[in-house]
């Protein structure tokens, strides 16, 4: 697990001041790797890698990179790992292939490269991994991300020159690198707490989406590219619930074991809840001694300590409970928000960059995840009210097509602005109504914060989202709002409860998971110089569960039914059966003590700057009803201290 910089330019640049640029640029992601740095300046100046390392496989120097190979033709820089190296490395070895260093999965990729060219590498490939590579021969360069997009992988043009990175702070080391907000990516934010790909919340930087990749040459165009997508129907003939349970096993249990890493010691993020503690008891059946971490809140019904010391317990492993106080947890809170160069509102992050500090000072470099699990498998209750559409939700359907919704849609609009703030939930509901009734929904995402109706009062009147930059490696349309996009393939509310949950299942696969929740678990871990491996998205088991029918997922209603059917053979029914708490934060309580009373400087002083995009007077009385007990505006009001902290952070 590394970070990684490429830079490509339009003409030569002195070789010595090159290095030092993309020195500078990889010291803002030292964190990401601090056992190694390395660079390599090609083409006469014209292309630089930069490389920071964090040793997990091939733990000596032949491992580190940029990397190359005998004829010097090929060169990468890789962040990842590759899981069935070994095989490829045997099979490449066997066509004749000679390999320089001991065990390192990155020479696996330039020599398989050469052996099967960049498609035929790219369907061997069983990992998580954004690589770029160049081939000097045929002056060519290809940057990828994974399938799922467990790692990310940023890209822009200041100038003349194309950079690639791993973290947008690298980027703000190029000299033409200049600050602006995403206006556009600021509303997908405020709606769905994160930015969907191709965009950032930094004007005129880009990210690949999971399954893309990007080839170009010397004076020829940027060409991106789909190379891998997730299923999009089952395949095969109708399959039991036993033998769904069977198979899933199977390949869960393959799935854990491969990421157990062999030269450095692996650790568990344990929550206590059903993932974390069936991919932690598949490892110790497997053989493999692990450390368990687990995040407790003090004097806080959010506290799984319990069921996760029993866990541990269970199968003989050394657990570390990280108690979090509220009076020690704002100051921590607020510097890793504002440190975010893409901010991912979850408060999850809080107890994430926890744990993930107690495994770094515990000597640990690697940690075992269980995202992925709710999204395949329906783990979410509130999925269930989407699944199971109520009746009045699907005569708005009907009504739709009626007619009705451009009626409705205007009604809404009109009754949106004209309700008092105090009634946020009630405009929310109406938003939700006139999608309904054009055929959208009810589902947006499992991320959904602020629906776009509620978002507008919270803005200022004479406030209009900028067009973004366009994307150099696009077809050149517009880049639109997520809720634009939203408008294909919906889960609509009179569709059959299989296919709307097939179809709310693809929209977070696509795009809740990758740039959501496995973004906090990048940066957060990476900023511990941590690798976390994420077990229920190899592509084996995603591709195997997106194989079967979803009426084999749904069974006969709840939540994950093949998982809790695997893990009874692994885990006491108490705790598979109590009730799913989840990654989070007391921020409601949090937000009506002293932790309160900073957001609320902070808001205010976002609201004093003339170019916020926020009404200030909303603000206020939203945090004001919020610390009166009133209601619970925490979930509102948290995309927007994220946004203002990032704005003080790059734009101030």
């Amino acid at each position: 697990m590394c970070g990684l910089v490429v830079l490509v330019g339009e003409a030569p640049r002195d070789p010595g001041a090159f290095r030092t640029l993309l020195g500078a640029m990889t010291d803002r992601i030292a964190h990401r790797g601090p056992d190694a740095d390395g660079f390599a300046i090609l083409d006469d100046g014209r292309v630089g890698f930069g490389h920071r390392r964090l040793s997990i496989v091939n733990l000596g120097a032949d491992g580190n990179q940029p990397m190359t190979e005998a004829t010097d033709r090929i060169h990468v820089v890789f962040n990842g790992e590759i899981y069935n190296h070994q095989q490829l490395r045997k099979e490449l070895e066997s066509a004749g292939h000679s390999f320089r260093s001991r065990n390192s999965d990155t020479e696996v990729l330039i020599q398989g490269f050469l052996a099967w060219g960049w498609d035929g590498l790219l369907s061997r490939l069983h990992g998580m991994f954004a690589f770029v590579m160049w081939d000097r021969q045929e002056r060519r360069l290809f940057a990828v991300r994974d399938r799922l997009g467990i790692k990310p992988l940023y890209y822009a043009q200041f100038g003349g020159d194309l950079v690639f990175a791993s973290e947008i702070k690298a980027m703000s080391g190029h000299p033409q690198f200049a600050a602006r907000m995403n206006d556009v990516a600021c509303l997908d934010i405020l709606n769905v707490l994160a930015t969907p790909a191709p965009m950032t919340l930094f004007d005129g930087v880009f990210k690949l989406a999971p399954g893309e990749y990007i080839t170009t040459a010397p004076d020829q165009p940027l060409k991106k590219a789909r190379w891998w997508s997730p299923p999009a129907s089952p395949s095969g003939p109708p399959v039991a619930f036993g033998d769904a349970v069977e198979r899933v096993r199977e390949r869960l249990k393959h799935a854990v074991r491969t990421r157990i890493a062999g030269e450095v010691e692996t650790s568990v993020m344990l929550s206590g809840g059903v993932d974390s503690s069936l991919v932690l008891a598949m490892a110790a059946e497997g053989g493999a001694r692990l450390r368990a971490f687990t995040a407790a809140y003090v004097n806080d019904p959010l506290n799984e300590r319990e069921p996760a010391a029993e866990i541990a317990s269970r199968f003989g492993l050394g657990h570390e409970v990280i108690e979090i106080e509220e009076d020690k947890a704002m100051a921590g809170t607020l510097a890793l928000m504002a440190g975010m160069d893409e901010p991912v509102a979850d408060w999850a992050c809080i107890p994430l960059d926890y744990i993930a500090s107690a495994v770094h000072a515990a000597g640990i470099k690697v940690a075992l995840v269980g995202e992925g699990a709710d999204e395949l498998f329906c783990g979410y209750e509130a999925w269930g009210g989407f699944v199971h559409e109520q009746g009045v939700w699907q005569g708005l359907a009907s009504a739709g097509k009626l007619g009705a919704g451009a009626a409705v849609t205007a009604a809404t609009r009109l009754a949106s602005r004209a309700l008092p703030l105090s009634r946020l939930g009630l405009i929310g509901a109406l938003d939700v109504a006139a999608s309904t009734v054009n055929g959208q929904g009810r589902f947006r995402s499992g991320a959904e914060s602020l629906r776009p109706l509620q978002a507008a009062r919270l803005l200022r009147l004479n406030w209009q989202a900028r067009a973004p930059r366009s994307d150099p490696a696009g077809d050149g349309a517009r880049l639109a709002p997520l809720e634009g996009r939203f408008l294909t393939d919906p889960p609509a509310s009179d569709l059959p409860p299989a296919e709307r949950f097939a179809r709310m299942r693809a929209r977070d696969i696509g795009f809740r998971l990758p740039e959501l929740l496995l973004m906090r678990v990048d940066k957060v871990t990476m900023a511990h110089s941590l690798e976390a491996r994420v077990p229920f998205l190899d592509h084996f088991l995603v591709e195997e569960v997106l194989g079967l029918p979803p009426e084999t997922v749904l069974q006969s209603g709840g939540t994950k039914p093949i998982v809790k059917a695997i893990a009874r053979d692994y885990l006491p029914d108490h705790i598979i059966d109590r009730p799913k708490i989840g990654l989070g934060a007391p921020m409601a309580k949090w937000l009506r003590g002293p932790f309160g009373l900073e957001v609320r400087d902070i808001l205010a002083a976002e609201a004093a700057d003339p170019q916020s995009p926020f009404d200030g007077a909303a603000l206020d009385m939203l945090l004001l009803r919020h610390r009166r007990d009133e209601r619970d505006y925490s979930a509102y009001l948290w995309p927007v201290v994220n946004i203002a902290l990032w704005r003080r952070k790059w734009l101030s």
